[in-house]
């Protein structure tokens, strides 16, 4: 109906309607101008606009900042793979086990958006026998080309051979943490090999496999290391309502602890500043440490819950006492839902462009 068209005059049910529109729900349109009580017609020739009691959907997505998010986190626009087979920009997931509730985001820092450069992060998680959450995170070093693909051999490994041993043994303290390790070296560097050596031109005198061996595993760490972090929290509490389990770190990944009240505590050394607790800091697979480390017990009260995170987002949260602490405390009190989960490991601070990646897993109140 245009402006100008006849208006017919309100109809005894119209008239009941005005009458009764307080009862309406909120911005449901009544239909009546209010200054003469006649039915109120659209502007122009276009349709009335949608009202929110009108449309058959709600919500939207805002990025997550933490300060001041810098021009990277406006401007940037990201970048399409240069190999179809390169990890996805953006990983999530979300489980629950018995009552543990997990949550798990990976995405690529503004820096690797811009310039295309794969997400050299990675996480795994999986459950043994419903008696243990088993959660790896991978950290690729930003130096070495493919080192994504050492992230994602160390933590899809680390969660496969942890599981077999569990399921061989059914005894957290059985686990042969060095052999695991030695294992996930050992796949680094003959996937390196195999890598590398298949790039060098061929001569025609050497075979694949020729090419292969001649790579050196100095050679392999320098084109593709990761760090690594583990943890096996226990499905069901002991009588307390606790739960247990462990956590093995490798390298500067880090683990900390979110308690009921909001409070964090850095479960493995806090990077740049003094250490809570002993740990391998420089180390990156290939490399191995001089010594074996063992892994930290840990324990899991009700209501608090165990994160396992990248430097992306480990360096900003610092000792959890900052903004960036604060953010994270308040969104994670409780599990939120995966994608609210990606977006806030997302989050943009000034100056913070590394890639992120934090797996999250809460016990119940």
């Amino acid at each position: 109906m245009s402006a100008g068209d006849h208006i017919a005059p309100l109809s005894a049910a119209a008239r009941e309607a005005v009458a009764d529109a307080d009862d309406r729900a909120p911005y449901e349109p009544v239909g009546v101008d209010a200054d003469d009580g006649s039915a109120a017609p659209p502007s122009g020739d276009h349709e009335a606009p949608e009202t929110p009691a009108e449309r058959e959907w709600v919500g939207g997505f805002e990025p997550y900042v933490v300060g001041d998010p810098g021009r990277a986190a406006r401007e940037v626009i990201a970048a399409l793979p240069h190999d179809p087979k390169d990890p996805v920009d953006t990983a999530l997931d979300g489980a629950t086990a018995g009552a543990l509730v997990a949550r798990a985001a990976s995405s690529r820092g503004t820096a690797h958006r811009h310039s295309g450069i794969p997400r050299q992060d990675d996480y795994a998680l999986c459950t043994v026998d419903d008696r243990w959450v088993v959660v790896a995170v991978a950290d690729g070093v930003s130096a070495g080309p493919l080192s994504h693909l050492a992230a994602t051999l160390a933590s899809r490994g680390a969660c496969a051979l942890v599981r077999d041993a569990l399921c061989s043994s059914h005894d957290l303290a059985a686990v042969p943490w060095s052999e695991i390790l030695a294992t996930l070296a050992g796949g680094i560097i003959r996937l390196g090999q195999e890598r590398i050596g298949g790039s060098k031109p061929d001569n025609g005198s050497q075979p694949d496999a020729a090419r292969a061996s001649n790579v050196s595993s100095s050679e392999v760490a320098g084109t593709m290391a990761t760090t690594l972090v583990v943890a096996v929290i226990a499905v069901d509490p002991r009588d307390d309502g606790a739960r247990t389990g462990v956590v093995l770190p490798l390298g500067d990944t880090s683990a900390f602890a979110l308690s009921a009240d909001g409070e964090w505590s850095p479960i493995t050394r806090v990077k740049n500043e003094g250490a809570d607790v002993a740990t391998s800091a420089t180390v990156a697979l290939p490399y191995l440490p001089a010594n074996p480390i063992e892994p930290f017990a840990v324990t899991l009260e009700p209501g608090a819950a165990i994160f396992l995170m990248t430097d992306g987002v480990g360096d900003p949260l610092g000792r959890g006492d900052g903004p960036v602490g604060r953010f994270l405390a308040t969104e994670w009190a409780e599990p939120p839902d995966m994608l609210s989960f990606a977006g806030q490991v997302a989050f943009a601070r000034r100056s913070y462009d590394d890639d992120r990646t934090v797996v999250g897993v809460w016990a119940p109140r």
